[in-house]
């Protein structure tokens, strides 16, 4: 390319943006915030590309976490901003973007070491500029004024397109970690002190980001991961014949992780989730399933929630309540990668 022109590398990522995950990104920008239409099928359009030699951010990306592209001094920068820049769009900038930046620190906290082999930058208005591994963003740098980026950079004369699109795949799961609404758990109490019975119902998405295969895909990896680590760790304790992954305990079922015992079997299902509580939601279903549909295995001793997070006192409670008033043989253990 002899002169750098940013509408034909947007219109070129946009093109073969349409087989991979982010090609996906305004269908679920439409889902996540309720748009009654979708805002085109493009990352990128010409109401967010700047000039024949400057940048992009994604098409309804000025409010929010944004898949940005820009000239900086003759490399393509790539990957996800935050711009907190005060625009017409965007008069409140640390309002707005202030929670999704505590929402991308979460997210990083955890998950930090996936993407170890990109860098973030920030720039600030007193002209600061700095380029380090990916952290979460310190209070100090959200302020009016600022950019803050994760991503890589590519030499504009020779442009790999597809890695491009690669490195924006891996950040769709941040981008719609960041970007979908909370629902709030504080469970409504009137000044009475009893409980608030809303009546009333309302309409429901009928799909979810949830189920997109870019997040999908993150979850199932580290999943593996979580599955193989735990694995080595039980056959140190119980003698690799003793330990079995992916096994079929019951017809059409297969449990992450079982023990073989001299009386019986433990049943192990790992889930990846953002604490102990959503850990237990989404196994406890699966390990009845595995104990006690007809035609289930025999002397079955111990059903495991694995997960990365710690059990709480309340989540402790439940569980008791569910081994004395049920005599489930449910438990909840604590395992992450490296520990």
């Amino acid at each position: 390319m002899k002169r750098l022109d940013i509408h034909a590398i947007a219109a070129e990522l946009n093109s073969r943006a349409r087989q991979h995950p982010i090609g996906d990104l305004q269908r679920i920008r439409t889902e996540m915030k309720g748009f009654s239409r979708r805002p085109g099928t493009d990352i990128f359009s010409p109401l967010t590309t700047f000039g024949d030699r400057f940048g992009a951010f994604h098409h309804g990306g000025a409010r929010e976490l944004q898949f940005n592209i820009w000239n900086e001094d003759g490399w393509l920068r790539h990957g996800l901003a935050f711009c907190l820049q005060r625009t017409q769009t965007l008069q409140d900038p640390v309002g707005t973007l202030g929670p999704k930046i505590l929402r991308f620190n979460k997210f990083l906290d955890r998950y930090a070491k996936s993407y170890a082999d990109l860098r973030m930058w920030h720039w600030t208005k007193e002209g600061q500029y700095k380029k380090y591994p990916p952290r979460p963003i310190p209070q100090k740098l959200v302020r009016e004024a600022g950019f803050i980026f994760l991503g890589n950079r590519q030499r504009l004369d020779r442009l790999d397109y597809e890695a491009i699109l690669k490195n924006f795949d891996r950040l769709l799961p941040l981008y719609t970690f960041v970007e979908d609404d909370l629902k709030s758990e504080a469970v409504p109490i009137s000044s009475d002190g009893k409980l608030v019975f809303p009546s009333g119902y309302s309409r429901k998405k009928s799909s979810t980001v949830a189920t997109l295969v870019a997040e999908q895909h993150y979850v199932i990896l580290r999943q593996n991961d979580l599955q193989e680590a735990f694995c080595r760790k039980l056959a140190k304790e119980y003698g690799p014949s003793a330990v079995a992954d992916e096994w079929r305990c019951a017809p059409g079922v297969r449990v992450d992780v079982a023990v073989r015992r001299p009386s019986g079997f433990w049943l192990y299902e790992i889930k990846v989730a953002d604490s102990a509580r959503a850990c237990i939601r989404l196994a406890l279903g699966q390990l009845l399933e595995y104990a006690f549909w007809p035609g289930s295995l025999d002397g079955i001793l111990r059903l495991v929630v694995v997960g990365e997070h710690e059990l709480n006192k309340a989540g402790e409670t439940y569980l008791n309540i569910l081994r004395k008033r049920f005599s489930l043989p449910i438990e909840y253990e604590r395992f992450t990668l490296g520990g």
